[in-house]
């Protein structure tokens, strides 16, 4: 029977649709994951970013019976490189900070961040300040980069601002 409340298809086809849906919704619910140890790559340990993984694989842990393990590596890039190459299974995970993509700007790296990389979630957040020695007579920032200009030679060219 035409029904014109259900885009013109017949009622019964819509049954057939959901229950097709869910079906193949069960299926997917009762996949593994994960059926082997999940490996979080990160910089050097004992900094920010080692302190973060470690959090993570400890929340896998008690929260959902997830093992992991946090591998540590000596750079940022060594890291991201690493995750990069991997395949794209959810079983290698990146915890690193902005220099991901401000990397890239500075240096050749064998990653591209947008193509090669999936965010998942911040996991934290830390403010970046700008100090001077107290001996310095500036007090903001448009103050320290007209120091910056008068006592060095900056090339323009370079300067962002």
């Amino acid at each position: 029977m035409w029904n014109e409340n259900t885009g013109g298809y017949p009622v019964h086809m819509n049954r057939i649709v959901i229950l097709t849906a869910f079906v193949a919704a069960g299926a997917v619910c009762a996949q593994e994951f994960p059926a082997k140890q999940i490996r979080i790559y990160t910089t050097t340990a004992g900094g920010a970013n080692d302190l973060i993984a470690r959090l993570v694989a400890s929340g896998m842990a008690s929260n959902v019976n997830w093992t992991s393990v946090v591998d540590n590596r000596p750079s940022a890039l060594i890291a991201a490189d690493i995750v990069a190459k991997a395949p794209a299974d959810g079983y290698s995970l990146l915890v690193t900070t902005d220099n991901l993509w401000i990397g890239t700007f500075l240096q050749k790296v064998p990653y591209d961040p947008v193509r090669d990389f999936s965010p998942i979630t911040i996991a934290t957040r830390a403010p970046n300040i700008l100090v001077v020695h107290p001996s310095l007579p500036v007090k903001t920032v448009k103050d320290l980069i007209s120091l910056v200009f008068a006592e060095f030679t900056v090339n323009a060219a370079y300067w962002p601002l």
